[in-house]
């Protein structure tokens, strides 16, 4: 098949109707064994990042940009799901030309590629379609690519699956949150959900400029911001970094349709990151890329269990404050997890303006989990020795933030720490200090200069942790009011 002859929206000989490729033959290969090569190659060069005992991933967000710019990154992406027999895939994309209001699912029964046909799941496409903001806007993707350009990787990495593809426009918050419920029975572990987005677009090409050298390490510093509110579901901390700093993320909206789509006690990983203007070499106009993945896993909290916990937390404060006697969690809503000995953060932000107003936590898990986060409401809340002790009158202006640790892990080197995804306790001889997960990417460190800092907070010479240091890693759920 070449691109001589692909049309959109042409119909079979048996009368089907099929969303023929588009960009075959430009944005990726147009000939089937040219695409085969092409995206297994990709496939093949990339690696699998993190343990090999993790939940199967539940979502992916993956670059559409053309292949030759971003098949490495978008390699990554669906590394993480070759060979796991999806039924099903749910592709949330968007509209570059053609702005509209609500989401929009095809119209047809199949969409076709070099590499074959793949079928949609119609049922469900139908059903979706009957919702008042559901609706076939056949502009929105007949001449998009990307959404299209996701299917090539997921026929080489799945094989057979049905597809539903989404077009993501315009909403309101509460639009949102509306489209989110009706994609929230669809997560089970038969159904993979992609969000197509590429990151920041930066440069005169592109009219954003906020910062005029070190491009690199800017860029990366503004991805990586936004990446880390991603990677926890955090849509509120999305939109701030949005707002903050006008970032041109193309497929914001499909990224925050997925997070409100997907399960509470699921959490991203950054797998693979890059620029073009990396790339290139041009770093003055320059698109980023993130392949991220997200699992969903079975000792995390579901939504129940994180509201119960922060509303604990804020009640404690609230009482400890006005000198009243301590709350208790209903015996009806102490689960299991909640019982579970762990450790924890509180970490409390002021919300105008968002800033650090007090964090402390426990490292080891010594008692259940719901007496942790009591205890350490309390001394985040008055005893973090950087910040004076809170008022009442403070409690409406502040947002409470709970991290819950995992089992602590040695690694063997500091090479199989991941960023942004393990928290990192560093000891050598009596000296010891911790980062959170989300500390390094807040400021823009890479590792050898996180665990410079790490050396320093343990109160050792920068580099220390080069010889003689041992680490320990932990992943924490994070969730906030």
């Amino acid at each position: 098949m070449t691109a001589s002859w692909i049309v959109s929206g042409c119909s079979s000989s048996n009368g089907a109707r099929d969303r023929a490729a588009v960009f075959a033959g430009s944005w990726y290969s147009g000939t089937e064994k040219e695409l085969m090569a092409e995206v297994d190659g990709y496939l093949a060069q990339a690696s699998l990042v993190g343990a090999t005992d993790q939940p199967r991933p539940v979502a992916l967000i993956a670059p559409h940009a053309g292949y030759r710019a971003a098949g490495t990154v978008t390699g990554y992406a669906y590394k993480a799901v070759q060979g796991i027999p999806y039924e099903r895939v749910v592709v949330l994309a968007l509209s570059h030309g053609y702005p509209f209001q609500g989401v929009s699912i095809d119209d047809v029964d199949s969409y076709t590629t070099p590499l074959g046909t793949v079928p949609l799941d119609i049922e469900t496409c139908k059903k979706l379609r009957e919702h008042p903001l559901v609706r076939y806007v056949p502009e929105a993707n007949a001449q998009e690519h990307s959404l299209e350009i996701q299917i090539p990787f997921l026929q080489r990495a799945l094989g057979h699956f049905k597809l539903i593809p989404i077009t993501v426009g315009d909403m309101k918050d509460a639009e949102f949150k509306e489209v989110a419920n009706l994609l929230k029975p669809l997560a089970d572990e038969k159904t993979l959900f992609v969000a197509s987005s590429d990151f920041t677009h930066f440069g005169p090409r592109f009219q954003y400029m906020p910062f005029r050298d070190n491009f690199q390490k800017n860029i990366a510093l503004l991805d990586k911001s936004a990446v880390n509110a991603i990677i926890h579901l955090d849509v509120e901390g999305f939109n701030r970094v949005l707002e903050e700093t006008q970032a041109t993320i193309c497929g914001r909206n499909p990224i925050r349709l997925l997070l409100m789509s997907l399960p509470a006690n699921s959490e991203g990983c950054l797998v693979k990151y890059d620029t073009s203007g990396r790339i290139f070499g041009d770093p003055s106009n320059s698109v980023s890329y993130a392949a991220i993945v997200f699992r969903a896993y079975p000792d995390y909290l579901n939504e129940t269990e994180q509201k119960t916990l922060l509303k604990f937390a804020r009640d404690t404060i609230a009482a400890y404050l006005k000198g009243q006697p301590l709350p208790k969690i209903p015996p009806e809503q102490l689960t299991e997890r909640l019982r579970k000995p762990s450790g924890a953060f509180v970490t409390i932000h002021v919300k105008e303006p968002y800033q650090l107003r007090g964090c402390i936590g426990s490292v080891y898990a010594s008692r259940p989990l719901y007496e942790d986060v009591q205890e350490n409401a309390i001394n985040a809340s008055t005893r973090d020795p950087r910040f004076r002790p809170m008022t009442p009158d403070e409690l409406d202006n502040v947002q409470i933030e709970i991290s819950v640790l995992s089992e602590m892990k040695t690694v063997n080197s500091y090479k199989d720490i991941v960023l942004g995804t393990h928290g990192i306790v560093l000891k050598k001889g009596m000296n010891r200090a911790l980062f959170l997960p989300q500390v390094p990417w807040e400021v823009g460190w890479e590792i050898e200069e996180t665990l410079s800092h790490l050396s320093q907070k343990a109160g050792l010479s920068a580099d220390a942790w080069k010889e003689g240091a041992t680490f320990e890693v932990f992943t924490a759920q994070v969730f906030h009011e």
